[in-house]
């Protein structure tokens, strides 16, 4: 049993998408949380490997585990992740059950050392919980924004059931999602917290962009995988439709997925080769530049838990014109920091933008509401980790 002193709290992380290289933007908040954790306790973080990273050139405090011939290794780093991967790659199906047999064997090993285990996602819980009959760990799951949601299927809804029976405590990143499973499964409400994500600090950055002139261009942006859920042939669509007298605008896109090739497509047919830029995946400060000199940010997406793209947009000041869904919903509503629309309604999207266009300060003012909000709510990563390890107490105090 460990004593009062947090720092003696042996803690493994287990995440299936995690950086593994400086320029990915595979699970790059699991890496923030890691880094945060890591201060307030003994900490080690169990991924799954990749197809081109050197193992060896990783910090000793990230683990990974093997579970294919190294080129096949294509499974949970992609963007869009394990779910993207089974939709495009049917051969993927195949190699399943090898990950989660390996993703199993290495926790055990890993496990043996440490007096809490916190999965993130529903399928690490999964992972975590088969193992608890061989140890005396406490188990925390974290559960994200595919993990919940109204039409789960049947694999999700098993590994998402078997996680809630074995976890001690049970971890929402909104209170949108701790609602929606209080509804699915009521009879472990006992086990939910809400605990919100932080944003790196570097997100905080001083402004850079103008739209106080009638000759300024408004510069929006996207950030997240290209795929199905995200939507954002849904924003392009929109886009073509904004009508302003006063000023144009320029449409960022940063990320990549299956979706990529045909969205470039759908642009031209659209005829935005003018106003639309396809960045791919930038590195972490690029990324805070391109926030730094965009006015709006938009996210179109179909479902999301509480996504961090839009909380770091936030932190950069960005005026947010989001989905109407859980998750955004909930963050315009707290900071009043932007617009909703109607995710089945292109033209419910370009209403938004161009009144945003023809009233330049409205820009101005929500991205701001968004800004004071973060500050106030203090939604940093080291908070994130003082309040996980205030829950990881919790638990061992109160024993088996």
């Amino acid at each position: 049993m460990i004593g009062s002193d947090e720092h003696q709290l042996k803690v493994l992380l287990l995440s299936t998408s995690f950086p593994l290289t400086p320029n990915s933007s595979s699970g790059l908040f699991v890496k923030y949380l890691h880094q945060a954790l890591g201060q307030k306790c003994c900490l080690q973080t169990l991924v799954p490997d990749d197809c081109f990273t050197d193992s060896s050139e990783l910090p000793p405090s990230v683990s990974v585990f093997r579970y294919a011939p190294k080129s096949w290794q294509r499974l949970a780093h992609l963007p869009g992740g394990i779910p993207s991967q089974l939709k495009t790659n049917r051969w993927a199906f195949f190699l399943i059950p090898i990950f989660l047999l390996s993703y199993a064997l290495s926790t055990f090993v890993l496990a043996r050392k440490v007096d809490l285990i916190h999965a993130n996602w529903a399928v690490s819980g999964f992972i975590a919980g088969l193992l608890k009959p061989f140890g005396s760990f406490k188990l925390v799951t974290t559960l994200r924004g595919e993990d919940v949601k109204d039409n789960l299927g049947f694999s999700n809804k098993f590994f998402l059931k078997r996680a809630l029976v074995k976890s001690d405590a049970v971890v929402l990143v909104s209170q949108d999602m701790k609602g929606l499973l209080e509804t699915m499964f009521p009879q472990f409400s006992h086990k939910y917290h809400v605990i919100h994500n932080g944003v790196s600090s570097e997100f905080h950055v001083t402004r850079t962009s103008s739209i106080s002139t009638q000759e300024a261009v408004v510069k929006i942006a996207f950030v997240g995988s290209l795929i199905e859920r995200k939507n954002v042939g849904m924003l392009l669509r929109a886009l073509s439709m904004v009508n302003s007298s006063s000023v144009r605008c320029e449409l960022s896109i940063i990320g990549e997925g299956e979706a990529s090739e045909a969205l470039k497509i759908l642009g031209e047919t659209l005829e935005l080769s003018g106003q639309l830029c396809f960045l791919g995946a930038l590195n972490h400060e690029s990324l805070v530049d391109v926030l730094a000199k965009s006015d709006i940010y938009i996210s179109a997406s179909v479902h999301e838990g509480r996504p961090n793209s839009v909380l770091e947009a936030m932190a950069a000041g960005c005026c947010l014109v989001l989905s109407d869904i859980n998750g955004h919903r909930e963050l315009v509503g707290l900071s009043e920091g932007g617009r909703l629309f109607d995710v089945l309604d292109d033209e419910s999207l370009a209403f938004e933008i161009s009144e945003l266009l023809n009233n330049p300060q409205r820009i101005k003012d929500y991205g701001r509401r968004s800004k004071e909000y973060l500050n106030k709510e203090n939604l940093t990563w080291g908070a994130c980790a003082s309040r996980y390890v205030e829950l990881y107490l919790r638990l061992m105090i109160k024993g088996p």
